[in-house]
């Protein structure tokens, strides 16, 4: 994506609106290994709202193929993201007193008016939607531990055997 000069935007007093597919390879080094393709598409709008002050709406489409975390199946899903965002120039970044993040510190940015990457926002917002667990449908599991164990020994067993048979040593 292009960096922005929201300066210019906000001497404009207009919204400023792009969109555009994201490269695939955008995506590559940000999201986790199971992830192993994205088809995106975004539309931003950009509002000046006031000194230093933005409003960024964002609408994100994506289409991901993913492996399952438990059978390691390929299977897709996708993600429809429609949020707002408020755009700070960083002089007006402060420090609250609690240690604790409000609801709006998740949709606050603090950036550089003059130099503006929207593809952090885009980034965040992508890996903030996609499941910590990839399932390719809600009840995929493993075998029970009870059965895994019992073919992992059956394997064993399997393969104990054949090297006794092979003149391998006895136990």
């Amino acid at each position: 994506m292009e960096l922005l000069n929201l300066i210019d935007i906000f001497k404009s007093q207009k919204i400023y609106s792009f969109e555009e597919d994201i490269e695939r390879n955008f995506w590559k080094e940000a999201l986790d290994e199971d992830v192993l393709d994205v088809v995106s598409h975004v539309k931003i709008n950009i509002v000046p709202k006031g000194y230093m002050r933005y409003e960024l709406s964002m609408r994100l489409d994506a289409k991901i193929k993913a492996r399952c975390s438990v059978c390691l199946k390929e299977f897709e899903f996708d993600v429809a993201i429609d949020e707002v965002f408020e755009l700070l120039d960083k002089s007006l970044e402060t420090y609250a007193k609690s240690h604790m993040l409000t609801e709006e510190d998740f949709y606050t940015y603090y950036i550089n008016q003059e130099e503006f990457d929207p593809s952090e926002i885009v980034l965040d917002s992508l890996i903030g939607s996609i499941p910590i667990k990839l399932l390719c449908h809600e009840s995929c599991s493993l075998p029970s531990k009870v059965e895994q164990g019992s073919k992992s020994f059956a394997i064993l067993k399997e393969l104990l055997t054949k090297e006794e048979k092979n003149g391998g040593t006895k136990t």
